[in-house]
């Protein structure tokens, strides 16, 4: 029976079987190079000995000889019962005592730290914005869907899914949506989205046409201010007050925009929520001009103060309001399960779209949850836990931070306390800063469209467990204290200087 030919693991590795090298020299060479270069990772498994001549055609011989040079140079580690490995540390790693050592530049202005800063995998970390209490999330109960969903073999997990998301997902998207804000819609019009930042993009890429203005909330979320330019249109920002966005100023700014992108029920970063008379005012606007309304109704589910007010969706009287908003977001933001419930009219458009998936197994375990009550359950505990620790946050800053920062107001709905600082105070750097505390929190400044910037810090509750909200703004007002004082040094220090 002849052997089927399998190609070689490592394809890199070419062999010049006519030089004046010899195949084994070739081979250590090779592994030494990548090792150091950082091809090869520390700690990765190599291929047998035997393996590796079978692939490369050379005799076993030669390859030992070839990893025993590299594991008695120190490349290389051998583990009995278990293989052959990058070694953890290689001789590069130890200079010799007084050798120059290369190191790489030094980063310029900050860079890193402001990279850093925008790691998401950062918002573990106490207070981050926007954070759900994933420390609740109800794993053994995922688990249990999960493996169903599995037990089931779904085909499109391992082939291709619906485009527009997996049907059992769309229907409970619908019959959630009628439950908790009473809009009534056909799956058809669902259309899931794998991650956040895609669902705003798919949105907006449905609207696109001539360039004109946007209307947006002023202050709003940094991405939504940047990427909109980035799609030809020109932003007309709306001041944000107690009533949520002034749609009045905003169409006598704007009254021939293409579209209004709105967070009518937890306006990021501030958390005041659009009042009723302002709904309906932009949605007649819609009706009457053809324009759009972007919906977006992430964090929607979380309010403190008073019942949910009707949709701009469910108030449009000719369909011209696009809803966005996430399944995953409420409790497990890394499950990136967002959706857009569209009008009829955009339904079509959509299909000549590429549509980011989402995991279809995820899909399907979030359908099951929520077709058995759990979903529904979770999110109740999860107001109860986020109202208890939103109220630990309020006392925490008034008691460790009382003349430092001052409460622009406690959030009607949503994930964020907002905390605004003296003029000329740095937010950005206090930001970065945080990070050598293990606190994780958003600059207030950088949410300003046309108004003066505001300086301040923009602080999550939701993802902090109670024991450690306190001590996280205990460390917190030392931080900001020192800068402060600093920031006065600095303004005093000339004036002393010249008497």
């Amino acid at each position: 029976m002849t052997r089927a030919i399998v190609p070689p693991l490592w394809g890199s590795l070419s062999l010049d079987r006519e030089g004046e090298r010899s195949l084994q020299a070739q081979v250590v060479a090779y592994f030494r190079a990548a090792i150091v270069e950082g091809r090869m990772r520390r700690g990765l498994r190599l291929p047998s000995s035997r393996q590796l001549a079978c692939d490369h055609a050379i005799s076993r011989t030669t390859a030992v000889e070839a990893y025993e040079r590299l594991i008695a140079e120190g490349y290389l580690v051998s583990r009995p019962g278990s293989g052959i490995f990058v070694a953890e540390r290689i001789p590069e790693d130890f200079t010799p005592e007084g050798a120059a050592r290369v190191r790489p530049p030094a980063p310029q202005g900050g860079t890193a730290s402001r990279v850093e800063i925008l790691d998401l995998r950062n918002y573990h970390l106490p207070l981050a914005p926007g954070m759900p209490a994933v420390d609740l999330f109800p794993w053994a109960e995922w688990n249990r869907h999960i493996a169903a969903v599995l037990r089931d073999r779904p085909h499109s997990e391992i082939a291709h899914g619906d485009p527009f998301g997996e049907r059992p997902l769309r229907e409970a998207i619908t019959d959630y949506l009628a439950a908790m804000k009473g809009i009534r819609c056909d799956p058809d019009q669902i259309v899931v989205v794998g991650g956040t930042v895609q669902i705003f993009e798919l949105a907006l890429e449905l609207m696109r046409g001539p360039a004109g203005r946007a209307i947006i909330e002023d202050p709003i979320y940094p991405f939504v201010r940047e990427r909109i330019p980035q799609m030809g249109y020109r932003l007309v920002g709306a001041p944000i007050d107690a009533d949520g966005m002034d749609v009045d100023r905003a169409l006598a700014l704007a009254p021939d925009a293409e579209f209004a992108f709105v967070s009518p029920s937890n306006n990021v970063p501030s958390g005041t929520c659009l009042s009723l008379a302002r709904r309906k005012a932009l949605v007649d606007w819609a009706d009457r001009t053809g324009a759009w309304i972007i919906e977006n109704e992430f964090d929607g589910d979380f309010r403190f103060t008073s019942r949910p007010l009707p949709t701009c969706y469910s108030l449009s009287r000719t369909n011209r309001v696009i809803l966005i908003g996430s399944m995953s977001k409420p409790v497990g933001p890394g499950l990136r399960l967002g959706y857009l419930l569209l009008p009829h009219a955009l339904v079509e458009r959509a299909h000549g779209l590429n549509v980011p998936q989402a995991s279809v197994s995820a899909q399907l375990a979030m359908a099951r949850f929520c077709a058995s009550g759990g979903f529904a359950t979770h999110l109740r505990h999860l107001r109860t836990v986020h109202a208890h620790r939103r109220a630990l946050l309020l006392a925490a800053v008034e008691r460790h931070m009382a003349g430092l920062v001052e409460l622009v107001h406690a959030p009607e709905a949503g994930l964020r306390v907002v905390l605004s600082l003296p003029p000329g105070t740095d937010d950005m750097g206090l930001v970065i800063a945080a990070h050598a505390i293990a606190v994780k929190m958003e600059a207030l400044s950088g949410c300003f469209v046309d108004r003066p910037r505001q300086r301040g810090l923009v602080l999550g509750f939701g993802s902090t467990p109670e024991d450690e909200i306190a001590p996280a703004i205990e460390r917190l007002a030392a931080l900001v204290r020192a800068h402060l004082e600093n920031c006065a040094g600095a303004a005093t220090g000339p004036a002393n200087r010249s008497t």
